[in-house]
C-alpha cells in the first residue's frame, strides 16, 4: 500500500490553480480555525493526502470489524479486493478542483476521481478490470454493480474522517455501516470512533472537540498543529499516517497490517465486547495483546 500511495501522491493531490484561487478568495473560511494554513499549504488541506491516507487505513479496520461480527459479505472478500478498496480510498478525492466545498454526485470532479482510480488500477495491475470498475465507482456516488460492502466500507471510512473537521459536527449516522448495524456493532464502532479521534488530535489535525461515544461524560479535546501536519506530509506520507494510527493498540490490531483477519472461532460463539475480544485473542492478528 505504501508503494501505491507514493505513486498516487506523486501524481495527484497537488495544489492546482483552482484550489489556490479558492484559498485566496476564502480567507475568512473557518478551515481548521487557522487562516495561515491556507496560505502555507503545500497540498490540499481538507481533501489531501492526510485525509485519504486515513481513509485507506480505516478500510481494513472496518472490514475486519465486520468479519469479527460475522458479516457474510466481509468474510467473502479477498485480500486483493481489500487492497483495491484501499487504493480507491486513496484516490476518491483525486479529481477535485475544490478543496473547501462539497463534491456533488456525478460532478466533473467526481468523474475525474473515478477515472483516475480506474486508470491507476489498470496501470498498476491492482485488481481485475471488472472489480476495479466496481470498486472505483463504489467510492463515488455512482452505480457500481458490485457487492454492497465495497460502497459501505469505503464511504464509511470517508465519513469517519469527518472527525478532522472544524466547522461541523461528526455524526456516526453518516456512516452506512453504523446506520445498518445492530447495537453490538455500534458499541464497537463507538470505541473505534474515539480511538480515531484521539489519534487525529495527536496528529494535530482535528481542532473540534468531541463528546466521547464510548465513555460517558468524557470530552476529547481538539487540536490543530501546522508543524505536526507538515511532518506527516513529508516523505512517506501514508507510512507516517499508518505509524501514527498504529499508536492506538486497538486500531493497530484491527488494521492488522492491512491484512484480512482470520477467525479462530465461528462468529456464532463470539461473546463480550470488542475490547474483550481483542484481549482474549479470538482473532489471529499476529500482534500482542493489549
Amino acid at each position: 500500500m505504501k508503494d501505491y500511495a507514493t505513486k498516487a501522491f506523486k501524481e495527484f493531490y497537488h495544489l492546482m490553480d483552482d484550489i489556490k484561487d479558492e484559498y485566496a478568495n476564502k480567507r475568512n473560511h473557518t478551515e481548521v480555525l487557522n487562516q495561515d494554513v491556507l496560505s502555507s499549504a503545500d497540498r490540499p488541506v481538507r481533501h489531501g493526502p492526510l485525509h485519504v491516507s486515513r481513509v485507506a487505513y480505516y478500510i481494513p479496520v472496518l472490514t475486519n470489524l465486520l468479519i469479527n461480527n460475522g458479516d457474510e459479505e466481509a468474510k467473502k472478500l479477498s485480500q486483493e479486493e481489500l487492497t483495491a478498496m484501499q487504493v480507491a480510498g486513496l484516490l476518491h478525492d483525486s479529481g477535485r478542483t475544490s478543496d473547501l466545498s462539497g463534491d456533488a454526485a456525478y460532478s466533473d470532479s467526481e468523474i475525474r476521481s473515478v477515472t483516475n482510480c480506474m486508470d491507476f488500477m489498470k496501470k498498476n495491475d491492482v485488481v481485475a478490470l471488472e472489480k476495479a470498475f466496481q470498486i472505483c465507482h463504489a467510492a463515488s456516488a455512482m452505480e457500481h454493480g458490485g457487492p454492497e460492502i465495497y460502497e459501505n466500507v469505503i464511504k464509511s471510512a470517508d465519513s469517519l474522517d469527518v472527525l478532522r473537521s472544524d466547522d461541523f459536527d461528526f455524526d456516526p449516522n453518516k456512516m452506512a455501516l453504523y446506520r445498518q448495524s445492530g447495537d453490538k456493532v455500534k458499541e464497537d464502532l463507538h470505541v473505534i470512533i474515539d480511538a480515531a479521534k484521539e489519534r487525529l488530535v495527536q496528529q494535530g489535525d482535528s481542532p473540534k472537540e468531541l463528546d466521547s461515544f464510548s465513555q460517558q461524560n468524557k470530552t476529547i479535546q481538539g487540536a490543530f498543529d501546522t508543524d505536526k501536519r507538515s511532518k506527516l506530509e513529508t516523505g512517506d506520507i501514508f507510512g507516517n499516517v499508518e505509524k501514527s494510527m498504529n499508536e492506538s493498540p486497538l486500531l493497530k490490531n484491527l488494521y492488522n497490517g492491512g491484512q484480512l483477519i482470520t477467525l479462530h472461532k465461528t462468529p456464532e460463539i463470539r461473546v463480550g465486547s470488542f475490547v474483550d475480544m481483542i484481549k482474549s485473542q479470538t482473532i489471529d492478528t499476529g500482534l500482542q495483546k493489549f
